[in-house]
Order: structure tokens, then C-alpha cells, then sequence
């Protein structure tokens, strides 16, 4: 069973592939999830697992993987998502580069049947990413693993705003037709932390378990790199509780460590993937507690991620949680945009205000009224 997800028709789509094309580029791109039937249990529609950013015909895309479907329907349906992602923005596909092609999509499979080919093409406005749901009790499960493998064959159209080549592709012409495939370092290391191999300590959060390798969060976080390689008690120890914080975001972090990617619920906030405003409400929440955790261990770039997910995502319900996070954590330009947004009209001020968390803010936190107060009276608002 599969069917196309969040297909927006373009004019282009409608006048077909007219224009002619350059040189055909290949790659093929794995996503494994290790220890699949875990993952599984733990899912929420929505939650999803991402793969690497990888590189073809001038676009960027990933993998994206929903074991508990992207949506409550869904998951009553016992459906899983496999989305192939364009993540180039602007533009409907970053630089105006307009690409078209096939690709197939195989998940776990032996190689003895040819897996069914995909028209796709890439143009400004256009469709953003391809999906296919299935039965999640006919998921191929191997080894308590589950391979995603997307294979691309695009070329760029003439009419593209650029022709010229792409240097981090695999390209199957010249060199004697050797390809060579784009980066997968980050891949290999999520499956070492997967697999657990080589693991010399154990975090415990909440009732969750995490193995880690200590040379690898010490390379990636100041934070760890103290605890492990200096002076602190953690230096010698093989087990440490991690207190004041979720499993799940705890767990997000070593995924950041490992692959430096996009969290999840990150991206689902920044493109808009929230099917309802619950949903939008349990993102923003989610990654209010990532935020405060890449800030916990020192994880800059991770926190700047959350804080420009906050900012995108800003609406009256969440706008003062979000600054008194962005008070806390010392995030002044998250709490500036926070301040600036409730000042922006009477009709939000007047929304943010109706808010329980509003008039907790009053009760807890006078000093960040009296920043608003004084962004209101710039701005005339008062």
C-alpha cells in the first residue's frame, strides 16, 4: 500500500518535462534503524527518525522514517511512512535548480526482485517530498533492523537557473565511469551507537538506558569532555544518572553528538509537519526541552537550531513559554523575538494575555513583564 504525501501541484507539473536535461546523476542512500522493534514501542504519530543529509543533482535531501505513521490516522490504521525529503529551501528547491528523473525505494530488501521506479521532479513551488506508507505488520525485519534505501537518478534541466556541475554528487560519467558516493561518516556512526559495540558508559534517564562511547561526547561537547577527561568524578565511572531531564531528550542529544543532524522534532516544527494545534503544541514543547538540553551540555549549535524552530513556530499559546525558556537559558535573541511578537499587534498581545501561561508570567517573572511593557511603549502599542 503506498500513496503520495503533502503533493502540491505546480504548473510546471502540469506542462510536464519539456525542457531537455543535463548529464543523469546516481546515488543511492541508506537510513538503518537498529534496534527497530524499541523504536517502534516508543513511537508517537509524528515522531520520526531522519538520516543524514545527502547530495544530488545541486539539492539536499534525507530520509525520513515514521514508525507510528505521521498522524493519528495513521497509526490507528497500523501504518508506517517512508519519506524521501527535499531540505534545499527557497525557491522549491534552493538556488532555482529544476531537476527531474526517477527513484526507486527498497526497505530491507534481498535484491532478487527490481523495486518499483518513481517519476520525480523538483521545480520552484513544487512537490517537497515523496512518500509511501505501508502495513507495519509487513515491515521486512531483519535482525531487529530495518534498511531504507532510496536510489536517485536525476538530471538538471537546461532551463535551470544553473548548469553548473555538482561536485559532492555521485557522477556516473567520466573518471571510466566510476561513482563515487556522497559522505556517510555521521551513518556509520549511529549504527556504533545503535549497536551498542565498543560502548564504556552507560547513561540512565528516567527508566531508559543509553550506551555511549566517552571519546566521541567528549570530542562533541565541552561538557561531557570535563566530565570524562578531567578532574570530575565521571572520569573513571562506567554508569551515570542523568537527572532533571527526559529520556526522549536525552536521547536526542546523542543523536546530535553522533550524526550532528537536525533533531526530528526540530524539522517537523520548522516545515510545518504538525497535522493540528495539539500536535503543533507538543513539537513546541518537545523542543523547548531539546533546547535545554543542548544548552545543559554545551551544544551551541544544536541550541541555535531550537531556538530558530521556537522562532518560526511562534504563536500565541506558546510565545510565553518560550520566552521564559529563553530567560532561563540566556537565549537574548529567542527572548527578543518572543518580546517583539507579543508587541506586535493589540490583537496578539491581547491573545497571549487570554493565555493561562500569561498569567503565570504576572505571579513569577515581573521582570519580563516589565521588558514587555517597555517593548510596548516603543512601539506604541499601549
Amino acid at each position: 500500500m503506498e500513496r503520495c504525501l503533502k503533493k502540491r501541484k505546480s504548473p510546471d507539473d502540469a506542462m510536464g518535462a519539456a525542457s531537455t536535461a543535463t548529464a543523469t546523476r546516481g546515488v543511492a542512500h541508506q537510513l538503518s534503524i537498529f534496534g527497530y522493534s524499541g523504536r517502534v514501542k516508543r513511537a508517537r504519530p509524528g515522531d520520526s527518525i531522519t538520516s543524514a543529509t545527502f547530495r544530488c543533482a545541486g539539492h539536499d535531501w534525507a530520509i525520513r522514517y515514521y514508525p507510528a505513521g505521521r498522524d493519528v490516522q495513521d497509526k490507528d490504521q497500523g501504518l508506517v511512512s517512508v519519506v524521501l525529503m527535499l531540505l534545499s529551501r527557497g525557491g522549491g528547491g534552493g538556488g532555482g535548480e529544476q531537476v527531474s528523473g526517477t527513484y526507486t525505494l527498497d526497505v530491507n530488501g534481498d535484491g532478487e526482485e527490481a523495486p518499483e521506479r518513481h517519476d520525480i521532479r523538483v521545480v520552484p513551488g513544487g512537490v517537497t517530498c515523496w512518500g509511501h506508507t505501508m502495513e507495519s505488520k509487513i515491515v521486512p525485519v531483519k535482525d531487529d533492523r530495518v534498511t531504507v534505501t532510496f536510489a536517485l537518478e536525476l538530471c538538471k534541466d537546461n532551463g535551470s537557473s544553473s548548469g553548473t556541475t555538482d561536485a559532492t554528487a555521485a557522477e556516473p560519467t567520466g573518471g571510466g565511469g566510476v561513482a563515487v558516493p556522497p559522505p556517510n561518516m555521521s551513518e556509520h556512526l549511529v549504527q556504533f551507537l545503535e549497536s551498542k559495540q565498543g560502548a564504556d558508559v552507560t547513561f540512565h534517564v528516567e527508566d531508559r538506558e543509553f550506551p555511549a562511547h566517552k571519546l566521541l561526547l567528549a570530542m562533541r561537547s565541552p561538557v561531557f569532555r570535563a566530565g570524562f577527561f578531567g578532574s570530575m568524578k565521571e572520569a573513571a565511572t562506567r554508569a551515570v544518572r542523568i537527572l532533571d531531564m527526559k529520556a526522549d531528550a536525552f536521547d536526542a542529544v546523542l543523536r546530535f553528538l553522533y550524526t550532528d543532524a537536525t533533531p526530528p522534532d526540530v524539522d517537523c516544527l520548522l516545515d510545518g509537519s504538525a497535522a493540528a494545534a495539539e500536535d503543533k503544541a507538543k513539537l513546541a514543547a518537545n523542543v523547548r526541552d531539546l533546547l535545554a538540553a543542548a544548552d545543559r551540555f554545551g551544544l551551541e549549535r544544536m541550541r541555535l537550531m531550537c531556538e530558530k524552530a521556537l522562532c518560526d513556530a511562534m504563536d500565541a499559546e506558546n510565545a510565553v513559554a518560550a520566552l521564559r525558556l529563553a530567560d532561563q537559558h540566556h537565549c537574548q535573541k529567542l527572548k527578543a523575538f518572543c518580546i517583539d511578537y507579543m508587541a506586535s499587534s493589540p490583537a496578539v498581545l491581547k491573545d497571549v494575555m487570554a493565555t493561562d501561561a500569561f498569567l503565570e508570567l504576572k505571579e513569577s517573572c515581573p521582570s519580563l513583564i516589565a521588558d514587555l511593557l517597555q517593548q510596548l511603549a516603543t512601539k506604541g502599542v499601549l
